[in-house]
């Protein structure tokens, strides 16, 4: 009696970039520059390039986050966000996130600039554009968090806006811009 042949079908649940194609965006990417890493049903865990950009989150170099395919969401999309490569990796009982630390410093740039030149503020969907971060509702609330970030460092002060209104910010940093604020012209958002 011959013995049934059993097809074997392999069912791959995730997969990652190689460890040298992760490498190298990593080497050439700008801080704020996000990339795929991963993708499919579960994130591969075990696979050196996952392993790999744990290590880096852990150092403060990047932010790993995860998302649904839009072309098939049944899927995820893994992905990280460039940080500093140069960040200190010291803990500290206030330390607060490299990110945070970085795309506050990022917006603060923005801001001396919109202030210098007087223009309204941009809409928290347009800071979250500018931070590399998607325009829906958690963008925006990370760019918020960012400003109030700020606020809290004392670098600016927040005047809350209006349905009418963008939110007028005072640069209070020393620096360029110290003392100015941005225009109070019109916006159709405010969020």
């Amino acid at each position: 009696m011959a013995a049934a042949q059993v097809e074997r079908v392999t069912i791959r649940l995730g997969s990652a970039v190689s460890l040298a194609e992760l490498t190298a965006w990593f080497d050439s990417a700008q801080v704020g520059e996000v990339a795929v890493y991963a993708s499919g049903f579960t994130l591969p865990r075990e696979h050196e390039s996952v392993t790999r950009a744990r290590e880096w989150e852990s150092k403060g170099w990047v932010h790993l986050t995860s998302r649904r395919d839009p072309a098939d969401k049944r899927l995820w999309l893994y992905e990280v966000h460039k940080g500093s490569k140069g960040a200190s990796t010291k803990p500290s009982a206030k330390a607060v996130p490299q990110l945070l630390g970085e795309q506050a410093r990022c917006l603060l740039k923005l801001l001396r600039k919109i202030a210098a030149a007087g223009d309204p503020c941009p809409s928290y969907a347009e800071l979250a554009k500018h931070l590399a971060l998607r325009p829906d509702n958690a963008g925006r609330r990370r760019a918020r968090y960012a400003l109030n970030h700020l606020e809290k460092q004392k670098r600016i002060s927040i005047e809350p806006g209006s349905s009418t209104r963008p939110i007028v910010i005072t640069i209070l940093a020393a620096g360029r811009a110290k003392g100015l604020s941005t225009g109070a012209g019109s916006s159709l958002e405010v969020s």
